[in-house]
């Protein structure tokens, strides 16, 4: 991600766009719809993931692939399993998913 921004914005360690993990984490699952939309030969726009979030049923959330489900909640029909995982720097420098908290679903705690 990092290499993306920096080609665009400079490297001067400064830039940013803005996109926290859970933006990352909507573009990412975006990315997927579009791609199960394009293996499957359809169109990939506005209307066919609209569609393909409605009504598929085997749509995988990024990054720990929760099945991906929406209109949970009838006050919030636009929320589609919100569901991320909670994570930790090792010394390694690498990030491991806390172990109990592979994924926390936010759904349970709207009004």
């Amino acid at each position: 991600f990092d290499e993306i921004v920096s080609s665009v914005h400079g490297e001067d360690g400064s830039t940013s766009i803005g996109l926290g993990a859970l933006g990352i984490n909507m573009v990412m699952t975006l990315a997927r719809v579009a791609n199960h939309l394009a293996d499957a030969g359809s169109a990939v726009d506005g209307a066919a993931v609209y569609d393909a979030l409605k009504t598929s049923t085997d749509l995988l959330a990024f990054p720990n692939d929760n099945p991906l489900a929406c209109g949970l909640v009838a006050a919030y029909p636009s929320v589609c399993a919100f569901e991320f995982p909670i994570g930790e720097y090792v010394a390694s420098g690498e990030v491991q998913t806390v172990p109990g908290f592979d994924a926390v679903s936010v759904v349970d705690y709207l009004p």
